[in-house]
């Protein structure tokens, strides 16, 4: 009991010690705003998420084309 009780402590302790830096990237225009954040959570993993925003006045669209690119690729939709 008393072992299992450690191992739990330590475990929260050492979760508690990693350090995650998040990165985020704001730009707007007159009627867009994109958010880019990038979630580090160790050396070899990494979340990504994108918010693009219709802050103009006239009526949203109801498509749009939009373009990501990554130093090693791109991706669009």
């Amino acid at each position: 009991m008393k072992r299992s009780l450690f191992v739990m402590l330590l475990s929260i302790f050492l979760s508690a010690c990693s350090e995650t830096e998040v990165f985020n990237f704001v730009d707007q225009s007159d009627n867009w705003k994109v958010t880019y954040t990038v979630e580090i959570l160790d050396n070899q993993i990494e979340q990504t998420k994108t918010i693009i925003e219709y802050i103009g006045e006239k009526s949203i669209p109801e498509q749009i084309n939009y373009s990501i690119e990554w130093c090693n690729g791109n991706r669009r939709a």
